[in-house]
């Protein structure tokens, strides 16, 4: 939970602002992940081969991540997933990229992390 709290003078007259913004409950395989950012990446792959390992249906991919509130993007044929926390200063996003073969079988799964702050 975030608490921004702001004050505007109006000679004699004043005013406080209170914003209370609160972070909705991440999806489990994001949760408890390392402290270091330089750690998230490995931690976040290795959940992902772990939850799906090769032989996986894509579909079945598809479907918990869209649970888990993943957003799904194209690029030059191949699809992969992003989440995105919502975020005032710092914003996490969460990529996972996957390979399949001729079935539409994970053969292979990658997470990605990047940080961006204001």
């Amino acid at each position: 939970m975030l608490v921004l709290i702001a004050g505007i003078g109006l000679g004699w007259a004043g005013s406080i602002v209170v914003a209370i913004f609160d972070e909705p409950e991440r999806p489990l395989i994001l949760q408890d992940l390392p402290d270091q950012t330089s750690e998230i990446e490995a931690a976040f792959s290795s959940r992902l081969q772990q939850e799906f390992p090769p032989g996986t249906p894509q579909n079945s991919l598809i479907g918990r991540l869209s649970a888990w509130g993943f957003s799904f993007n194209e690029t030059e044929g191949r699809l992969w997933a992003n989440y995105r926390t919502p975020a005032i200063v710092c914003q996490e996003s969460y990529i996972v990229d996957w390979q399949l073969d001729a079935s539409g079988n994970i053969t292979g799964i990658d997470g990605g992390f990047h940080l961006s702050c204001l």
